[in-house]
């Protein structure tokens, strides 16, 4: 009963939204016709009847028609949406851990009788733990979730429980209907920068000023009468997830909210905030149980989809073993051959200046190319050398 009553008063509070969006993008549009028209009066002759209900008609027809030519271009809303919301592809290792959930909750909804929305799942780069359903079919997990599902022994689970919640929203209409709000509120976003430089005008701005204040309380008020309602959509969310994998299969994701969730205060934040309490959220699958809701069939997830799961553990790239390169012995000419150093033990390096340098090698110095170092050849040297060996330390 309580669900029923939720998604009556979702559905009556979205469309009383949406009539109310289609009435100020209508006006907002119709005013601004006006204004641009009274400026061409000036260099052109207007027909009059533009600035009175066939104006008005054509500025409601023009809330619609923008809108639904924008949706009509394939993969333009999705990329604009995309971009905003700084989701990707999943890269190959990704996937190890995407694929298998996909394939769970597709063999969970089949067996419930459950529909799934045909969703495109993506990931956006953030260390948060988040998720989040947008556009028409878009739903992005985060890296951040990604690693925590990783790293948590019941991680498959949770990410299962997220990946449900979100293709509930998806499911309800929660998603399309932000995208369509965008859309509908364009027209105050366009003109709103008009009407503040209007209002800079004299005389010009006893019209627009107040219009603008108008428009701004009335698209506040809007939001924030919508933003009431997303806790109403979030539990909807909950009981779709719920009827694809029961109380057992959210419990330890609503848990770890519990743990990591701070109260929010303020009245206008509690009536606005987007999430409700998480251990309330937790009651009310417990109540759905109790009551007999639960979904039929709570399959375990199979091994095979945990081992490819866990498999993104792994470094994705295999360690090669160092390469050693065979040493090609080049001949040594019989210049460079004096100056080689002995392949016997123990040579005797010397510390010569370089200005000191033709001096050692009169004394029978050599140089050692590898090193760049000099050194006494033989025992026989090293009394002459005797000046440039190394003094032990003072220290």
């Amino acid at each position: 009963m309580f669900g029923l009553f939720s998604t009556l008063k979702i559905d009556l509070v979205r469309g009383l939204y949406f009539a109310f969006l289609i009435a100020l993008g209508s006006t907002v549009n119709f005013t601004s016709l006006c204004i641009i028209l009274d400026f061409a009066e000036f260099f052109y002759d207007v027909p009059k009847e533009l600035n009175g209900p066939l104006g008005f008609a054509l500025s409601f027809a023009a809330t619609f028609l923008f809108p639904m030519a924008l949706l009509s271009i394939p993969g333009l809303i999705e990329g604009v949406l995309d971009m905003r919301a700084g989701s990707r592809r999943p890269s190959a290792r990704e996937l190890t851990q995407i694929d298998p959930v996909k394939a769970y909750l597709q063999a969970q909804a089949e067996a419930n009788g459950v529909k799934l929305p045909n969703a495109k799942w993506l990931v956006k780069d953030s260390a948060q733990i988040n998720a989040a359903a947008y556009g028409r079919n878009r739903i992005y997990f985060t890296t951040g979730l990604l690693k925590h599902a990783r790293k948590s022994a019941d991680g498959f689970e949770q990410f299962a429980g997220v990946a449900a919640h979100e293709l509930g929203h998806l499911r309800n209409g929660d998603a399309r209907e932000n995208l369509y709000y965008d859309l509908l509120l364009f027209p105050v976003r366009i003109f709103t920068p008009i009407f503040e430089f209007l209002s800079f005008i004299p005389i010009v701005n006893l019209i627009t000023r107040p219009i603008h204040i108008l428009v701004m309380l009335l698209y506040n008020g809007l939001f924030s009468f919508s933003e009431t309602l997303s806790t109403s959509k979030e539990y909807a969310a909950d009981r779709y997830a719920f009827s694809l994998l029961g109380e057992a299969g959210l419990a330890s994701l609503f848990n770890t909210f519990v743990t990591n969730e701070e109260a929010i205060t303020g009245v206008y934040a509690n009536l606005t905030s987007s999430h409700p309490p998480s251990e309330l959220r937790r009651d009310e699958l417990v109540q759905l149980t109790d009551n007999g809701g639960a979904p039929a069939h709570i399959d375990p997830v199979p091994q095979e989809f945990l081992t490819s799961f866990y498999a993104s553990k792994r470094h994705p790239f295999k360690v090669q073993p160092p390469r050693i390169d065979p040493v090609e012995e080049s001949p040594i000419t019989p210049e460079r051959k004096e100056d080689q150093a002995p392949q016997s033990s123990g040579p005797v390096w010397l510390n010569v200046p370089y200005v000191q340098k033709d001096q050692a090698k009169a004394l029978g110095a050599k140089f050692d190319w590898t090193s760049k170092r000099w050194y006494a050849p033989d025992n026989a040297a090293v009394a002459a050398l005797e000046q440039w060996l190394p003094q032990p330390s003072t220290n």
